[in-house]
């Protein structure tokens, strides 16, 4: 599983969501959640695809910066910073 360390969602169709790799074919994600520097939860995904947009629970988009990712699979937990760029 890779996940991005930045994406740069600005409508141009290129990069604009952040997406979780799966290189091996075999791994099922089971939670995602971006959290900001403050601990409070952005984006929350039970889904094995989970696509984030840049925008927080409300629908509004959230500011450039380094948000926390960590993401729950079948084998355990990873976590990593994600930049947003606009």
């Amino acid at each position: 599983m890779e996940i991005p360390n930045v994406f740069t969602p600005n409508g141009d169709g290129k990069n604009d969501f952040f997406v979780i790799v799966d290189l091996t074919g075999n791994c099922i994600i089971k939670n995602t959640t971006i959290y900001n520097r403050w601990g409070q939860v952005l984006f929350i995904s039970e889904l094995p695809d989970p696509i984030w947009d840049g925008r927080n629970l409300s629908g509004e988009l959230v500011p450039e910066g380094t948000y926390y990712c960590v993401v729950e699979n079948e084998t355990g937990t990873q976590s990593s910073f994600v930049h947003l760029t606009r």
